[in-house]
């Protein structure tokens, strides 16, 4: 996910944003609000992507390859047996999860 990208909750309701100085937001859209974020907008100057590695962790790298923020869960061994999915439900929780049937399986990570 490079600055300036949204990914946004099947309704439409709720957006995931890496905004230009590297900050990530999940915003509800309806009201306007960004309800969590990852601290980390003083990294903007360097440019920065977000993520979502093969072992299941979801990191974001400075241009230079150095990590500013990650969520800190891991596959082990890695790579990840399941295949790893990052998605917003529409109720605005951001979820990374392993499945094989396309349903969440194993939730990772949650932000509410």
């Amino acid at each position: 996910m490079d600055p300036g990208t949204v990914k946004a909750s099947p309704n439409k309701l709720y957006e995931l944003i890496l905004l230009n100085n590297c900050e990530i937001q999940l915003v509800d859209v309806k009201k306007k609000i960004s309800y969590w974020n990852s601290n980390t907008g003083n990294y903007g100057q360097y440019g920065c992507k977000l993520r979502l590695q093969t072992d299941g962790n979801i990191v974001l790298y400075q241009r230079n390859g150095d990590q500013i923020y990650t969520i800190n869960k891991y596959c082990s061994p890695s790579p990840c047996e399941l295949p790893s999915i990052l998605t917003i439900q529409d109720d605005g929780n951001l979820v990374l999860y392993r499945s094989l049937s396309g349903s969440i399986d194993f939730v990772i990570y949650r932000t509410h």
